[in-house]
């Protein structure tokens, strides 16, 4: 139930933020990568749900130089450091053994290019490793095979803005598998995934992988113009009336871009579904309503005043959603994102972020899978982590489940990969808290007080 929101201020900056939700540990830990280099990925796709894949990796300036000779093996030149979460990770078993110290499930690179990788189950379609085969075998063009896991680590060491990805992606055959990971003895996590990407020129794009066998692109409407010579218009009434274009990089799958971002993103269901969902709360308003324009039944009385309330403050919002579904959170955080006042300054900006997350962050026991009995652990999802990005000044603010004061991360003049932090779930000692002193000099002055 992750959540992602563009905010953008009146000067032109721009910031977005994310929130991390799930019921696992993710062990989350956040590094900066000397991006700059080769990489390459070799991988094993596991046939069996459950099972976690076999990958190997190796990273530019890595001291693992030599790789397995897996099925599929993917190499690419890197341009750029960047800063990343990643997931399923432990400092034990980091790098070789499980490569999932390389995933980026969130990151920003140091051109300011930033993306998110958010659970989308049950909706992703990824190509086959048959279908990769055979897709290889009839194209004349390189085939670039990458693990579901693994493509935001792809994307962080290559691309420096939105505009460059899309026309990649919409002209050159990137194979996408779906990537199983998980910790050596433990069951695999699919990684059904689709991403959502800002830059640093206020551009935005959600890229899904979904069940019609196609890589759908979703740009800002700021961007729609780009495509005006390029690509094929299509007219389908799954995307209702959104102008879309139509790319064909191969033979085993198309490329459908259209301009339909609106600057929020969530998990299930696809993006379109999102959009299409928001027309059903188009009465939400931030201005105070009077009873009659409400309701004159309203249940909420007051034992000083009874019979109908005249006006309440938010009644303008009766219907706003506010459980800890994606639908209800996408409908939420847009609604409150489009009427809050829009920020003037990137501070103002981030503090809207930050409110922004503050409203669907989940606690631990609101949410768990089903019923458990006989006092199992509770498996619950929970906010395991946000991140503030400002895609301007380059710099990446954290906060964790125990400790929701925000950390700064800046770019670091590295010539190797650097840990900067490791998250944990673990509960605050409140008892342990710095004491807030008087700013300034304060006296009290005793003065006695004749009475008549």
């Amino acid at each position: 139930m992750c959540m992602d929101v563009r905010v953008m201020a009146q000067n032109g900056q721009r910031v977005s933020a994310r929130s991390m939700e799930f019921g696992v540990d993710l062990l989350t830990q956040v590094w900066q990568r000397k991006g700059k280099g080769t990489w390459t990925v070799s991988m094993q796709p596991s046939t069996e749900m459950g099972k976690a894949d076999q990958v190997d990796l190796v990273a530019p300036n890595s001291e693992n130089q030599t790789i397995q000779p897996y099925e599929f093996t993917a190499s690419w030149q890197g341009n750029y450091d960047f800063i990343h979460t990643n997931a399923l990770c432990n400092s034990e078993e980091m790098g070789r053994k499980t490569a999932n110290g390389y995933v980026a499930s969130d990151g920003m690179n140091t051109q300011g290019l930033s993306i998110g990788s958010l659970y989308l189950p049950g909706m992703t379609y990824y190509l086959t490793p048959a279908q990769v085969k055979k897709a290889q075998a009839d194209s004349t063009d390189s085939a670039f095979v990458i693990g579901s896991a693994f493509f935001p680590t792809w994307v962080l060491s290559s691309f420096s803005s939105v505009e460059a990805l899309v026309n990649y992606l919409s002209e050159n055959p990137v194979y996408v598998l779906l990537s199983q990971l998980g910790l050596e003895g433990e069951n695999a996590v699919a990684m059904t995934l689709h991403y959502v990407i800002h830059d640093a020129d206020g551009q935005s794009a959600v890229i899904e992988f979904l069940y019609d066998r196609k890589m759908h692109i979703h740009r800002c409407y700021a961007a729609r113009e780009q495509f005006d010579s390029i690509g094929t218009d299509i007219c389908d009434p799954y995307v209702d009336n959104f102008k879309v274009r139509r790319f064909s990089p191969c033979s085993a799958y198309e490329v459908l871009v259209d301009h339909a971002y609106i600057g929020v993103m969530t998990n299930s269901s696809d993006y379109i579904w999102h959009v299409n969902y928001l027309s059903q709360f188009s009465n939400l308003t931030n201005k105070v309503q009077q009873a009659s324009q409400v309701n004159h039944t309203l249940p909420i009385r007051s034992c000083w005043s009874p019979g109908p309330l005249t006006n309440v403050n938010g009644s303008g919002l009766i219907g706003l959603p506010a459980d800890p579904t994606p639908p209800s959170r996408f409908v939420q955080t847009y609604v409150c994102q489009q009427l809050a006042n829009r920020p003037k300054t990137i501070n103002e900006a981030m503090t809207l972020a930050e409110k922004l997350l503050n409203r669907i962050d989940i606690p631990r026991g609101l949410v768990v899978p089903e019923a458990l009995k006989n006092n199992e652990p509770l498996n619950s999802d929970i906010t395991q982590w946000a991140v503030l990005r400002d895609h301007e000044s380059r710099a990446l603010y954290f906060r964790s489940y125990a400790n929701m004061t925000w950390e700064k991360a800046v770019f670091l003049d590295i010539d190797r990969d650097v840990l900067l932090k490791s998250f944990s779930l673990t509960e605050t000692a409140f008892e342990s808290s710095p004491v807030l002193t008087p700013i300034g000099e304060h006296r009290v002055v005793a003065k006695r007080v004749e009475v008549a």
